[in-house]
């Protein structure tokens, strides 16, 4: 006896008669009604009053044990024929099965409980036929195969998920064992070399008792042009059945299955498997059985490949069903791999034999609008780059004179190497007709990119020294430009021969594959230089935030300066790359836009920040063609191509790395120093240059540090001579002066000061190991020539 207590504010289900015409009873919140089920239909209906605070709702009501009349009859005979109690005719028992199936089904009469029992049947029926000596014949398989058919119809998704809900057995894995265990009894009946197909909307049975030899699936003579009404394929290798030990002289019976639908109908538990929890099933379900041989361990392993109706981009993992897991089997991963995937097509490699599928992973999907857009911008952006470095290079080539720097070299090589990658990969990453021209391909692809983020590493180093080391003078282009065009090398080198050229190049793109993992022959280096050039930016902003000019400015002077710096050195260095990094999913489809824009239009922010933004670019080709017309005052301030300035690459004014005094673009710039604002200590007290209403100090009487970049301290004696506070040492400068005509010291000659010039825009000391101290004139207020009486070489007042 149940006992049941109510609340007095509990309100029922009241009594209802639903849209089929049953009448329930008033009912409790919590409690189940239950009723008999519509005419035609045997079993039990039941229906749950769901509590809502005090209030009872209907809920739906439960077809599950409701099944029609002629399918427990037919469920009837089955128990008979198993426990031996009548003999009745398999082929009977199927056409019957079948017409029931296909009369419920055109009706839209299937309900749960058909649905289930009509599983149930088929299981049982594929067991007998198990058990059976009889050979089963082709109509047989046609009515067997044509009531999983119906069950598999599109329509029943809805029923496939009632009756998986609350179910300790997966259906759907239910109906794949008994395809497998009744096609085991089909090739039975075979003879050699025959084969049964059976072609349905929703699945596809091949039936074969094969010579040693290539299992297709579907059974044609290549797997490179897949039949119409397939959408996936699969091939066993000869040499897997002979590893394993099948007598040559014996036939191969097998049982290949596509099913259509079924991944539809069928859940995604990761809890057992180590999957991503998120993924769903991407393709039909591929199936291959061998009555005898191998099932596991196969060597080499069996080949797969789906055709995907809509364009997937993100990642893929080949699955199998698992039938020792518990519950009836649950997919896994263990021992397949994907061996290559694009947007329409995936290949795996598995080592055992069951039921295969994709499954897409949750990440990196973006959909087909979005990658549509992204490929068009860019092709767009591509072309506008290269015709940005082009002209870049072309400017740099014909005002090399002007421009030349260690900077400016890199700069070109990257220009050079990034067209070359961009020519390349828009003209050859396609061409795959011919293997051998797709694989020269991919390894050229391979090296040109780890080359151009090399030479970006490069960039970064020069920039690096160039500001943190003010006062480092020699060039390091030796070292720099081996390591942009030769550790590429030997990456790729490495690479090819560890690989034997596998991976390099595929049917479908000449790049790198990712079977065996070359990919990441370019991933792990490319990251690597994304990170240190990251690393490099901020120690740059840090050192330039650092400096006195900067500080004194506003807060939007600040910004304004970051905005520049980082315009200026995001292009050379490669940091847009990090916005692959955050492109995960298409939930973050705004960071794979700014990806796409920012490097796909690298070359064009290159042109426009290094060569049309450039005043020293400017200066220089408005020099190199007259027609373009330089003002008298402007022709003044660029003195002679022959004494340009080579300075820090983050700078137009600076110091000096040549040991010439040369002229800069400006004469009214802030300061002399390219890290700017720094100060001068005089007695203790500190002065800055731009200071009004400050005694100078003497250059010969006064000490002078900089402070920010190099904490340079030295002391100029009156004969030239630089006392170094730090090391206690000294060394004989000369001063050299730009006038007019030209003339600056060289090795130890000193030169007289120009009488043409009264008055010098820069003056620079130079000592024998090539060290040079630069200053300008206008922050100080001028430098004028000493008196005619001067002893030597006095230095200049400040």
């Amino acid at each position: 006896m149940t006992l049941f207590v109510y609340r007095p504010a509990d309100r029922p289900c009241v009594k209802n008669k639903d849209s089929s015409g049953i009448i329930w009873n008033q009912t409790f919140p919590d409690e189940t009604a239950y009723s008999s089920c519509p005419s035609g239909y045997k079993g039990v209906l039941l229906r749950v009053c769901v509590r809502d605070g005090y209030v009872g709702k209907w809920g739906r009501p439960d077809y599950s044990r409701c099944v029609k009349e002629q399918l427990q009859n037919i469920s009837n005979q089955v128990d008979r024929i198993q426990s031996g109690l009548a003999v009745i005719s398999l082929a009977d028992l199927l056409q019957e099965m079948a017409n029931a199936t296909e009369s419920i089904v055109t009706d839209d009469q299937l309900t749960v409980g058909d649905l289930g029992s009509c599983v149930d049947i088929i299981s049982r029926i594929a067991n007998i036929s198990e058990k059976q000596q009889a050979n089963i014949s082709t109509t047989e398989t046609e009515d067997f195969v044509s009531t999983v058919d119906y069950l598999l119809n599109a329509d029943s998704s809805d029923k496939w998920a009632s009756l998986q809900t609350g179910n300790n057995v997966v259906p759907a894995a239910s109906v794949m064992e008994a395809v497998s265990t009744f096609g085991k009894s089909v090739v039975k009946s075979l003879t050699t070399d025959d084969l049964r197909s059976v072609r349905k909307n929703n699945i596809i049975v091949e039936f074969r008792k094969s010579p040693p030899g290539n299992i297709y699936f579907p059974f044609i003579s290549t797997t490179s042009t897949l039949q119409d009404d397939f959408g996936a394929s699969l091939v066993m290798r000869q040499e897997t059945i002979t590893n394993n030990q099948l007598n040559e002289r014996e036939t191969v019976d097998y049982v290949a299955t596509y099913y259509k639908t079924l991944s539809d109908f069928i859940r995604v538990d990761v809890q057992e498997t180590g999957l991503v929890e998120g993924q769903r099933l991407a393709s039909g379900i591929l199936a291959l059985t061998l009555a005898s041989g191998p099932q596991a361990n196969l060597d080499p392993p069996l080949e797969l490949q789906y055709l995907h109706n809509e364009e997937l981009v993100g990642e893929r993992t080949c699955v199998f069903w698992n039938f020792s897991l518990p519950n009836g089997g649950e997919w896994s991963s263990k021992g397949c791999i994907v061996v290559f995937a694009d947007v329409t097509t995936t290949r795996c490699q598995c080592d055992h034999l069951t039921n295969f599928a994709i499954m897409m992973s949750p990440y990196t999907n973006v959909n087909n609008a979005h990658h549509k857009i992204l490929g068009i911008m860019s092709i767009i952006g591509c072309a506008i780059s290269i015709t940005g470095m082009a002209v870049t290079v072309v400017c740099h080539l014909c005002c090399w004179r002007s421009v030349k720097s260690d900077k400016s070299t890199i700069l070109v090589s990257m220009c050079i190497a990034l067209i070359l990658a961009m020519i390349l990969f828009l003209a050859g990453v396609e061409q795959t007709s011919n293997k051998t021209i797709c694989t020269v391909i991919a390894v050229a692809l391979h090296y040109i990119f780890l080359a151009v983020f090399f030479l970006m590493l490069t960039e970064g180093i020069a920039v690096a020294m160039s500001v943190l080391f003010v006062f480092s003078s020699s060039s390091k282009l030796r070292y720099l430009l081996p390591i942009g065009w030769g550790v590429p090398a030997i990456i790729v080198g490495i690479s090819t021969g560890a690989t034997q050229l596998e991976g390099y190049g595929n049917e479908n793109f000449c790049w790198l594959s990712v079977s065996n993992s070359v990919l990441f022959a370019f991933i792990v280096p490319a990251l690597a230089v994304i990170v240190a050039n990251f690393i490099i930016a901020v120690l740059v902003f840090r050192a330039l935030f650092s400096t006195r000019f900067v500080m004194n400015k506003t807060r939007k002077g600040k910004l304004m300066t970051a905005v520049r710096s980082v315009a200026v050195l995001a292009p050379l260095l490669g940091l847009t790359w990090i916005f692959g990094v955050l492109s995960v999913n298409e939930d973050t489809v705004m960071f794979q836009y700014f990806f796409v824009i920012f490097n796909s239009l690298q070359g064009l922010f290159i042109f426009v920040f290094h060569c049309l933004l450039s005043k020293v670019m400017r200066d220089a080709i408005k020099r190199k063609i007259p027609c373009l017309g330089l003002s008298a005052r402007e022709k003044s301030k660029l003195g002679s191509s022959s004494n340009r300035l080579k300075t820090n690459p983050t700078s137009e004014t600076g110091v000096s790395g040549t040991g010439k005094c040369l002229p800069g673009p400006t004469i009214d710039s802030v300061t002399a120093f390219s890290n700017g604002g720094y100060k001068i200590e005089k007695n203790g007290k500190d002065f800055h240059p731009n200071d009004n209403g400050v005694s100078k100090p003497d250059t010969s009487q006064s000490e002078f540090k900089q402070n920010g970049i190099g904490n340079l301290k030295h002391h100029i004696g009156e004969k030239g001579t630089y006392q170094n506070k730090i090391n206690k040492t000294s060394k004989h400068l000369q001063m050299n002066t730009n006038s007019d005509s030209g003339s600056h010291a060289s090795g130890s000659q000193r030169d007289s000061l120009s009488d043409k010039s009264d008055r010098f825009k820069y003056m620079q000391w130079t000592d024998d190991g090539r060290t040079s101290v630069s200053f300008r004139a206008a922050p100080f207020g001028g430098i004028r020539k000493p008196p005619s009486n001067s002893d030597g070489y006095n230095p200049a007042r400040l």
